[in-house]
């Protein structure tokens, strides 16, 4: 994925041209990130080197998302906006992680269930529900029990040299197919903004 970074929309039309949404949701998905492969890292083995260091067992996956993906920010608000650099005066940008995984997502579903039974589910929101109901888990929706296994990975992720200095965040996925379909919407999304500008 090799497109020139501009200012403008650009860079964002050569991808979209480049594929069909399932396509590129399967490309983004499966190629190893640009940052990483700038770097010249294998992020396969580093991504199982972060799951088995913190006890998640296959078949579970990591994937890298976001503009640390492809060099360029895919969100409709910033498209096309080139990912920065850890530089003085530079707000890095932030790393965008998904974890796959059936076992803990159902561990950290079974978790939410329970804290609304104890709290009220008056305290989690309608786009938490649906979120759920779509297979996804963001960091900020999680249960009070999850949250420092969930910022453990968190933290040994960004201790990882190429990472150093860039926030990151990790949703929480159930399937492959429910990653896969959220990057395809994502996309469709994309194509809408480009399209009212073109």
């Amino acid at each position: 994925m090799d497109f020139m970074i501009s200012p403008d929309h650009c860079v964002i039309r050569d991808f979209l041209r480049s594929g069909d949404d399932n396509e590129l949701a399967n490309n983004l998905l499966n190629d190893d990130p640009w940052l990483f492969h700038r770097k010249k890292v294998d992020f396969g083995e580093w991504a199982k080197a972060v799951l088995t260091d913190n006890g998640i067992a296959q078949p579970a996956s990591l994937k890298l998302l976001g503009s640390a993906a492809t060099g360029f920010s895919l969100a409709p608000e910033k498209a096309g906006a080139p990912f920065r650099d850890v530089a003085p005066g530079v707000h890095a940008s932030d790393l965008d992680l998904a974890i796959v995984s059936e076992a803990m997502y159902l561990r950290v579903w079974n978790d939410l269930v329970s804290e609304d039974s104890v709290l009220g589910a008056r305290n989690r929101s309608d786009t938490i529900r649906v979120r759920v109901y779509w297979g996804r888990i963001d960091q900020a929706a999680l249960p009070r029990s999850q949250r420092a296994n969930i910022r453990k990975i968190v933290d040994s992720v960004q201790r990882h040299a190429i990472c150093r200095g860039h926030e990151a965040s990790i949703r929480l996925y159930r399937r492959h197919e429910d990653l896969l379909a959220y990057s395809k919407w994502c996309l469709r999304q994309l194509r809408k903004v480009v399209n009212h500008e073109s």
